[in-house]
């Protein structure tokens, strides 16, 4: 490639997205996590643009309701360009794949999100294949949801490895009414935010943007990892017990999924995760493991507001 050719395939990339347009071909889902199309193979997405996809994940749940795969799928532009971004024509993917991480520029194209328009078109109307039929609706778990966990309070630290590495400190007050998750993982690019849940509320800090925003989705109804979950909910989601393990000097409950070369383990504790394995998932290996629990620890008063000098977003 010339140095013209260069400097003209980066003006391209830098102008703005159409208004109708992906850098996918098709994008499918494991639960939550998308997978993406992206030519003619697929990937876990980990980021577009520096936005993570957990964070395009939580903002279209709050943002579209029983839609927001509809919408993450088909309406990305719209999407970023909600949460503050400005979409170029030229996106930057991290992605992974069989457990390694890969980063592209994906062309934003009214083609590929009619690909992915037909694509959900086709999902939902295509007939059930013989021996493939629909399963019923699993039945509503009922959750006290005034006592998330059967603990007061407690700090527990977290290590990642494996497609995501870093850490997260989690901490509780009030059996789960008042919550903070600190983050400094790294997901092909790091991501370092911190979530408080106070008041009704789920306030977001961008440590390195200095801005903050506030949604009414709770970080642990989210994410089933720090779910309070009951063995009946396990259950519907595949995870069986498979006995009992100490992580960092508790004594969890280990459940297990097992699904062809995939995996997914889990060790729960007093209502929550302290542990978990994932293989093969959307192409994601890794490994979330707590390296410390302590009960009865406050959560300091500084981690529960925004702090100065942040403006919202």
């Amino acid at each position: 490639m010339t140095p013209l050719m260069l400097i003209g395939l980066l003006f391209t990339a830098s102008q703005g997205a159409p208004e109708k347009a992906s850098p996918f071909t098709a994008v499918r889902w494991e639960g939550d996590v998308p997978s993406v199309q992206f030519e003619g193979e697929w990937y876990g997405l980990v980021s577009l643009d520096g936005v993570t996809r957990e964070k395009l994940v939580e903002f279209c749940k709050n943002e579209y309701g029983d839609r927001w795969k509809k919408r993450f799928s088909e309406d990305l532009v719209e999407v970023l360009k909600k949460m503050g971004q400005t979409p170029k024509a030229g996106a930057l993917l991290v992605m992974s794949k069989d457990g390694t991480s890969v980063t592209k520029t994906g062309a934003m194209t009214e083609e590929n999100r009619r690909k992915v328009l037909q694509g959900n078109r086709d999902a939902g109307e295509a007939p059930a294949r013989p021996g493939r039929e629909k399963a019923p609706a699993a039945p509503a778990v009922a959750v006290d949801r005034s006592k998330l966990y059967d603990f007061e309070t407690a700090r527990i630290v977290y290590r990642y490895t494996g497609a995501f590495e870093g850490t997260e400190t989690f901490s509780v007050a009030e059996h789960g009414k008042t919550l903070v998750i600190q983050r400094d993982r790294k997901i092909g690019v790091w991501d370092r935010n911190t979530t408080f849940w106070k008041d009704g509320k789920a306030t977001h800090l961008d440590p390195a943007k200095k801005t903050w925003f506030v949604t009414a989705i709770k970080t642990a109804d989210m994410d089933l990892s720090v779910l309070h979950a009951v063995e009946e909910g396990l259950k519907i989601v595949g995870l069986l017990r498979k006995g009992t393990e100490d992580v960092a000097g508790k004594t969890c409950v280990l459940y297990e999924k097992k699904d062809g070369d995939r995996l997914w383990r889990s060790w729960r504790w007093k209502g929550i995760e302290l542990k978990i394995e994932m293989k093969n998932f959307s192409g994601l290996s890794y490994v979330k493991e707590a390296t410390s629990v302590e009960e009865g620890i406050a959560i300091p008063a500084e981690l529960l507001k925004v702090p100065e000098g942040y403006t919202p977003r």
